[in-house]
């Protein structure tokens, strides 16, 4: 709201907030398109920038889900235990996965603390490592933030640029509009405003992937330090698995916020896309992956797992019960159904269906795929 604000007031004071009217959206996006409709007058007050308004937008809603995201981390481990959803392993798994990540030399210690030594190192970070983790998200923000302004202030307009003209033409009209857009070099106070949203855009991509990576690591640690249980009270509703669903429903909104602005700024761009954006692109990308199918790899087993453990918990309590009396056996009997009947997917989304996930998170490499190589869509016109 802050941002949203001071944007508002610079844009007023230098009179390029634009009027009602200015808000062309549906005819932009079908001229961008289609073609058709008469070529706009270049002028790009802050109203009629719906990619900037839509990326500060996804800005201020990843903050958002940054902090819940962080909240979530923090008090995961404590609820599962709690709650003994998850039970400390007397001896660590191990692997050649666990030992090529290093996951054995992080767990390695007295017998019946590694879980205790996990909780350790993820809650008591070095001041070095926090310097070093802030220090490469500065720079990193910065220097992408900077060639992303740059590549949009170059390429943004062509996609409104007046068709049927000379080449000449549709440069002197991409130049005008980079004189009256909003944030364009005439108005410092936009220049200054853009170039903060567009740092602060990159700051929190960077955040979030490195919570998401550690995040990730732990969840794989996770899995070699503890035996993966469930809370058969089923006070949650998930027998015990709210806290990681929580952490990765942020994880996966966050994916389908980054996606949704790559590509708003690829069907911008089109084929003339900046090194910043493919940087974005190859980021994304590479780690889609890793949040989300890691951690269902990770936490696939354990369905089978904590039945199993109740299985065998309620047999050895059958086998001190008189099979003649069924006040005893009853329960269990019942006991039983509802185990073997019980369905436990710490992973499983709930507020929207897999499928539109799955849609919104392959969209950016489809079009990006299709802007660059196929020349398809409104960018490459």
């Amino acid at each position: 709201m802050v941002i949203f604000l001071v944007t508002v007031a610079c844009t007023l004071i230098e009179g390029t907030f634009g009027r009602p009217d200015d808000f062309r959206f549906p005819a932009d996006v079908a001229y961008a398109l289609t073609g058709s409709g008469k070529a706009s007058e270049p002028n790009f007050p802050l109203l009629r920038d719906f990619t900037s308004l839509l990326c500060g937008f996804l800005v201020v809603t990843g903050f958002a889900l940054l902090h819940r995201n962080w909240h979530h981390v923090s008090t995961a481990l404590t609820q599962l235990r709690e709650s003994r959803t998850i039970v400390p392993r007397l001896v660590p798994r191990s692997n050649v996965f666990s030992r090529v990540l290093g996951i054995d030399r992080l767990l390695a210690g007295d017998e019946g603390t590694a879980l205790d030594r996990l909780d350790h190192k993820f809650g008591g970070v070095t001041a070095r490592t926090k310097l070093v983790l802030s220090g490469s998200v500065v720079v990193g923000s910065f220097i992408f933030a900077t060639l992303l302004a740059n590549g949009l202030s170059q390429n943004a307009f062509r996609v409104f640029a007046p068709r049927g003209v000379s080449a000449a033409e549709q440069a002197a009209w991409i130049e005008t509009a980079k004189q009256n857009w909003w944030a364009g070099p005439e108005h410092p106070l936009g220049v200054v405003i853009y170039s903060v949203l567009a740092f602060l855009a990159m700051v929190l991509i960077f955040t979030f992937n490195v919570v998401g990576v550690l995040t990730v690591y732990f969840s794989v640690a996770l899995y070699f330090a503890a035996d993966l249980r469930a809370d058969w009270y089923n006070r949650d509703g998930r027998f015990g698995w709210t806290p990681v669903a929580r952490v990765y429903r942020t994880a996966y909104w966050a994916l389908v916020v980054l996606g949704t602005a790559i590509a708003v700024l690829i069907a911008a761009l089109g084929s003339s896309v900046p090194i910043s954006v493919l940087g974005l692109i190859l980021l994304y990308v590479l780690l889609a992956p890793v949040y989300t199918l890691v951690p269902w790899l990770c936490f696939r087993t354990v369905e089978r797992a904590a039945k199993e453990a109740r299985v065998a918990e309620l047999s050895e309590l059958l086998a001190d019960v008189d099979e003649r009396d069924l006040g005893q056996v009853q329960p269990l009997v019942a006991e039983f159904a509802r185990t073997n009947a019980a369905r436990i997917r710490p992973m499983r989304l709930r507020t929207v269906p897999f499928g539109a996930f799955a849609t919104v998170v392959l969209l950016p490499i489809v079009l990006t795929g299709l802007q660059i190589f196929a020349q398809i869509g409104p960018g490459s016109r």
